[in-house]
């Protein structure tokens, strides 16, 4: 049976990019989505 792949098997370069996608796609915390788009606002 495999098992599943961890950021610990891949090279340091996909670890990262792995991570950065996991937390692009992960649900918002408490309030994150509000502080984004005050910042949006803020900026545009």
């Amino acid at each position: 049976m495999k098992r599943p792949i961890s950021d610990s098997d891949l090279p340091p370069t996909q670890a990262a990019l792995s991570a950065a996608l996991r937390r692009a796609f992960a649900p918002p915390v408490n309030g994150a989505n509000d502080e984004f788009e005050a910042l949006l606002k803020k900026l545009g």
